[in-house]
């Protein structure tokens, strides 16, 4: 159980990567870039009821797909490409 676990959060830290591998492709990247991914795309992170850790969970990783499809989504305007 304690391996399946962590290959689930493995699989959304693998995601948050490639999203900023992505923006540094882009030109687009800063130091605090990780963490502003995924504040993006935290689903629950105004909620202020309780929430199904499963569902929340699987939405987090979809919105980070969809990040990485497109990871200049994430920072839009928040960082001047120079």
């Amino acid at each position: 159980m304690r391996q399946g676990g962590a290959a689930r959060v493995r699989e959304p830290a693998n995601q948050v990567t490639a999203v900023e591998d992505g923006r540094k492709a882009g030109g687009g990247w800063h130091s605090m870039a990780k963490y502003q991914i995924i504040s993006y795309a935290n689903p629950a992170k105004r909620a202020r009821k309780a929430a199904d850790f499963d569902k929340t969970f699987a939405k987090f990783i979809e919105r980070l797909e969809e990040l990485a499809e497109s990871p200049r989504k994430v920072l839009g305007q928040k960082v001047a490409d120079d």
